[in-house]
Order: C-alpha cells, then structure tokens, then sequence
C-alpha cells in the first residue's frame, strides 16, 4: 500500500510540476513586493511607488493601476486576491509590532482595513 501511494504521488508530482519556465516579463515597477492571481489577470504591488498592478498573464503588459495609501513610515510588504478584493499587507519597518492589511476593489476603490496586532 506504502509503495502504491509513493507511486501515485511521484506520478501526480511528474504530471503537475515542472521546472520548466513558462512565461517571463519584465516587473512593472521597482519595488515589486507582492504578486496575487485573480480575476485572470496577475496583480503586483510596489513599496517604492505605492501601486497595484493589473497585469496580463501572457506578456506582461499593464492593463490597469492604482495608487494604495499606507500609514505615514509604514511600507507595503504584499499582496493576496480573494472574491474579487485585494488585500495590500504593510508595517512598520523594524518593529513587527504595528501593521495593517488594507482592502481594495480590482478598480482601486478603498474597501476598509484590518488592524493587526503583533
């Protein structure tokens, strides 16, 4: 039975993973610190600039941004799409004590934030 279920995994493993590269591009911005997929379309964050990216999958070009806004001193550190809404993570630098995850529509509208306590 061991033997069986090694054998179904490396098999799974052999069909669904590859170490082949499947697509490059350019990054849209410096500062890229978070990349999520939803809605089709792969999303980057930067903490330099501030900005979500819309990006296509198939070559990378923009096809929507957004500025975020983040606490005064605090700096973006990522990204996650889930049911239509982006979730923008930062902190304050240094501390690991202060830091929230703000909450956006796919179109920039700010949908609220969740305060995080360390």
């Amino acid at each position: 039975m061991k033997s069986m279920f090694i054998g179904l995994l490396l098999l799974l493993v052999g069909l669904g993973w590859s170490d082949e590269v499947v697509n490059s591009f350019d990054a849209p911005d410096i500062g890229i610190t978070g990349l999520a997929w939803g809605n089709g379309s792969l999303w980057a964050v930067s903490s330099a600039t501030n900005m979500v990216y819309e990006l296509d999958p198939s070559d990378g070009d923009i096809l929507s941004f957004f500025p975020v806004s983040v606490v005064a001193g605090h700096e973006i550190t990522g990204l996650a799409f889930h049911n239509t809404i982006l979730y923008v993570g930062e902190d304050l630098p240094g501390t690991g004590s202060s830091a929230y995850i703000y909450k956006y529509s796919t179109l920039g509208v700010y949908q609220g934030h969740i305060p995080l306590v360390c």
